[in-house]
């Protein structure tokens, strides 16, 4: 062990004596190295003062290491742009000391001196000057500075509005952006105002988001070139264009960019029906294939990409065999450096007439490649089918085998809406007097819930059905089973005349209707027994099956499908057990029977509204069209020409009347004026 701990001592000791003479021999090197240096000729230049403001004179002086200026040649770099000579060069000695006090020298150097003149604020880079004295050439690294404005002069750099890249030439139809940049800000500062007017000759729109700020080193400062508006142009017509300057007030200055010109050219012949410009692809898609007669297809047409999406024209379809109900436009695009990027679309609704063949063909797009500079096509196939006729009477299951009249029994007990009838309101008295009757005696009763069951039987008990003669309906029927559907009809219509509540008297006639190959009667009827009674499961079924049958879609929702009975009976029921409850917990107060009492209540109110909305919802002001081709126009009276033909059967709310037309909206959300004589009214006469 002691000699293991001798070894180590000598080791370390030879380590150290290695280590210092490695140092020192690196001293005398840098020593030797730095000597060399102070030996070498050395130039430096100075500008003054720091701040330099347009208008005014600043100097640059110029060191070098001559020990005579008199023999020193100067050449001089070129000037820049707004820098002007006042003054030099002046050629002086130097006697400069170098080295602390004590261990001082001193040695001679030539000052050679300029004056000069900025013009313009700016970032300046002034060149290098050539000091020569026929032995040594001495050469200055160039030198950076800004000068400033007078209204800068709080600021190190000088703050200058441009327009970002704008070209020279562009073709009509074009979006070209338009990025107004603020330079050299030393901080990211919001402008408090922009002001531009718009050029002529073209769609403008202000947007954000175009530019990216950038950042700039000038020595060791950091500023930046940031965005502070922008505009998309698109210029509609061939000519010169003159984008005006900009001006933007930032505190207490304002900058203004230049004016200028773009030479706007036509677009190539094979895109002059498109106007499409930048990068598109085209989809096509069609629903509910194949089209059958009476049914609605949807064609889709859609482009997507990048460009003037704003301004370029969609294909345009043609159709053999269809009818167009109506065109949706929908878009979803955004500004960006290429125009817009996004998507347009179109949204064609078709139905099916009797032509024996059906086509649909979108012919070629053409659009402009920007990036390669050709035109570039998109092709689509064409849809081609046969009519498919078909009628819900040729399947198997018609709507005459579904549905069938109701029986005389049937149509005898239908009462009228129980919400509709002032006695059944009587029911919300026995929970009143319960709670009354509590109140008075200070305890529950069970001889007043009694009282309420009793009260309710007998309420009930005395609602009477609707009077309707069995005899009537007795021959109704048989002539209807002998297909004399018009004397059954007339039968029909004079029952409903003095039983308008009774909502399987409007069922039946439907029925009839229907085999009298009615549309629009039919639809009407059925809509009639479906407000009477929005929660039958029957006439919501009936009128779904022949609204399919007949090809109508998109139909108004002119009832709101939930039953006001059911709903009417059950907050007599909750209010009446609510009653009962708070009797009960008028002597004995619980908490839980608190509770319970507020989400009884609660459920009860729910009720009465659902009630209230069916109601209202079943009273809206709707109608049906009731002639072969209802004609729609775009203004009122005889003088509009037809705008679209609706289909008999077809349901729409009434909005307002102008004499003897009416303004509707069908279930796809179209506007138009309908002569009042096309329409049957479901809940109001004319």
């Amino acid at each position: 062990m002691v000699f293991i701990g001798k070894r180590q001592r000598e080791l370390s000791g030879r380590l150290v004596i290695l280590l210092s003479a490695i140092l020192l021999i690196s001293s005398l090197l840098n020593a030797q190295d730095n000597a060399q240096e102070e030996d070498e000729p050395r130039i430096t230049v100075e500008v003054s003062p720091e701040k330099i403001i347009v208008g005014q004179r600043f100097d640059l002086t110029i060191f070098g290491d001559f020990p005579s200026y008199r023999t020193v040649k100067i050449k001089e770099p070129e000037l820049p742009d707004g820098i002007s000579l006042a003054g030099g060069p002046y050629k002086s000695a130097q006697t400069i000391r170098v080295g602390e006090v004590g261990d001082a020298r001193y040695i001679k150097k030539t000052r050679v001196y300029y004056k000069f003149k900025v013009d313009k604020p700016g970032i300046y880079t002034m060149g290098s000057f050539s000091l020569s004295d026929g032995e040594n050439t001495l050469v200055t690294e160039p030198v950076t500075f800004p000068a400033v404005a007078f209204d800068e002069r709080n600021f190190k750099y000088p703050v200058f509005a441009s327009w970002y890249s704008l070209p020279d030439e562009v073709m009509v139809g074009e979006s070209i952006p338009l990025i107004l940049e603020m330079q050299n800000l030393e901080s990211l500062t919001f402008p408090d105002n922009v002001k531009m007017d718009p050029p002529a000759g073209g769609m403008f729109e202000r947007v954000n988001s175009l530019g990216e700020i950038t950042v700039m080193e000038i020595g060791e400062d950091e500023v930046y070139i940031a965005p502070i508006d922008s505009w998309l142009y698109t210029p509609t017509a061939p000519g010169r264009i003159k984008i005006p300057a900009a001006s933007v007030v930032m505190g207490n200055i304002t900058r203004s960019t230049s004016s200028h010109y773009i030479n706007v050219v036509p677009t190539p012949q094979e895109i002059v029906a498109t106007g499409a410009i930048g990068a598109f692809s085209l989809s096509v898609d069609m629903e509910n294939l194949p089209p059958d007669k009476g049914k609605v297809s949807v064609l889709r047409i859609l482009i997507e990409g990048d460009g003037n999406l704003n301004y370029l024209i969609m294909p345009q379809p043609e159709f053999s065999g269809m009818t167009l109900i109506d065109k949706e436009e929908l878009s979803d695009y955004v500004p960006s450096r290429s125009g817009y990027s996004g998507y347009r679309e179109d949204v064609y609704r078709l139905q099916v007439g009797d032509e024996p063949e059906i086509s649909i063909v979108i012919p070629p797009w053409n659009w402009f490649n920007r990036d390669s500079g050709t035109v570039e096509t998109e092709n689509t196939d064409p849809f081609r089918f046969s009519n498919q006729v078909i009628s819900g009477r040729e399947e198997n299951l018609s709507f005459a085998d579904r549905f069938s009249m109701l029986g005389i029994e049937d149509v005898s007990n239908q009462r009228r809406a129980f919400y509709n009838i002032p006695l059944y309101y009587l029911l919300l008295l026995p929970g009143l007097i319960s709670i009354l009757a509590a109140l008075i005696r200070k305890r529950y009763d069970a001889r007043i819930g009694a009282f309420f069951l009793l009260f309710a039987v007998l309420v009930s008990s005395s609602s009477v059905t609707l009077p309707l003669w069995g005899d009537k309906l007795q021959k109704a029927r048989q002539l209807f089973e002998e297909e004399k559907f018009t004397e059954a009809d007339d039968i029909y219509s004079e029952l409903i005349s003095g039983n308008e509540e009774n909502s399987a008297l409007y069922y039946n006639r439907a029925i009839i209707q229907y085999n009298l190959d009615e549309p629009g009667r039919t639809v009407y009827l059925l809509r009639k027994a479906l407000n009477l009674k929005p929660g039958s499961r029957l006439y919501q079924n009936a009128l779904a099956a022949v609204e399919e049958e007949y090809g109508l879609e998109r139909q108004v929702r002119a009832t709101s499908g939930l039953s006001p009975d059911l709903f009417f009976l059950l907050f007599i029921l909750l209010f009446n057990g609510g009653a009962l409850v708070i009797s009960f917990n008028i002597r004995k107060r619980k908490m839980e029977l608190t509770i319970l009492i507020i989400m009884v209540f609660f459920l009860s109110l729910i009720s009465l509204a659902i009630v209230g909305y069916s109601h209202y919802v079943s009273r809206t002001d709707a109608a049906v069209v009731n002639a072969e081709e209802g004609e729609l126009k775009k203004v009122p009276g005889n003088s509009g020409g037809s705008w679209l033909t609706l289909q008999e059967g077809t349901t729409v709310f009434v909005l307002s009347r102008s004499d003897d037309s009416l303004l509707i909206r069908t279930g796809y959300g179209l506007e138009g004026w309908i002569e009042k004589s096309s329409l049957l009214f479901l809940n109001r006469e004319e």
